[in-house]
């Protein structure tokens, strides 16, 4: 079995880095970035009338077409990468008592580096509720978008409810996912403890000792293979 875990991570394994994402979810990511923030801002500057500088002549056209990326993008990353898609969601939907204990002491350790959080294993508690707001927002979009945008002309001044209860919830999504889309962005590129994460989302790596202090509990099986210690936390 060890032979076989060697065999499976040896390549995983660069110059003390070790990778965390394959190229292909790298490009999913992006594009469904790209996508997001382009139905972010035309559907805010469409929903909102104190918002309409955000949208243009042809802000409803660039929003369907967006909306067409971001729903068929889920669908490519499986293509393209099915079983690292899959083991993603499966470790995103699988938490533990130290995932709670985790969320418990979050804010006060990434503002003052106390109390120490729990080890954390390939995602730690954060990134899988971001994986659970993106997944769960994404299914509300989706939804709702196609209510509004081909159910309309058939309902019925009876049925106008349905619609208006679509748009509720479209927007209500939309805050949410904006909400932890900023968080996402601030904990990536600007935190001291986790900016070095971003690299992973650049070409696929992260340092051993950042994976090792943020994410001990996947990071240790590669200690061996580049000569770096534990970092403590």
């Amino acid at each position: 079995m060890a032979a076989a875990t060697r065999a499976k991570t040896g390549n995983q394994v660069k110059n003390g880095k070790v990778r965390r994402f394959g190229r292909w979810s790298i490009v999913c990511h992006w594009l469904y970035a790209a996508c997001f923030l382009t139905l972010l801002v035309t559907g805010f500057g469409l929903m909102y009338d104190w918002l309409d500088f955000l949208a243009g002549a042809g802000s409803r056209l660039v929003h369907r077409y967006a909306a067409i990326g971001l729903a068929i993008m889920p669908l490519l990353y499986l293509v393209g990468s099915g079983r690292e898609a899959l083991s993603h969601i499966r470790e995103a939907f699988r938490w533990s008592k130290d995932d709670l204990r985790w969320l418990a002491v979050a804010v006060p350790y990434h503002f003052t580096g106390r109390p120490k959080p729990p080890a954390q294993g390939f995602l730690n508690a954060g990134q899988k509720l971001n994986y659970l707001v993106v997944i769960t927002t994404f299914v509300v979009f989706v939804t709702t978008g196609l209510i509004m945008w081909f159910l309309r002309p058939q309902l019925t001044v009876a049925d106008q409810g349905v619609f208006w209860w679509a748009v509720m919830l479209h927007s209500a999504a939309a805050w949410v996912a904006a909400s932890m889309f900023l968080l996402h962005v601030y904990q990536a590129a600007l935190h001291p403890f986790t900016r070095a994460s971003l690299r992973g989302m650049i070409d696929g790596y992260v340092t051993l000792e950042y994976a090792l202090f943020e994410h001990p509990k996947w990071a240790q099986q590669f200690v061996g293979q580049s000569g770096s210690k534990p970092a403590n936390r």
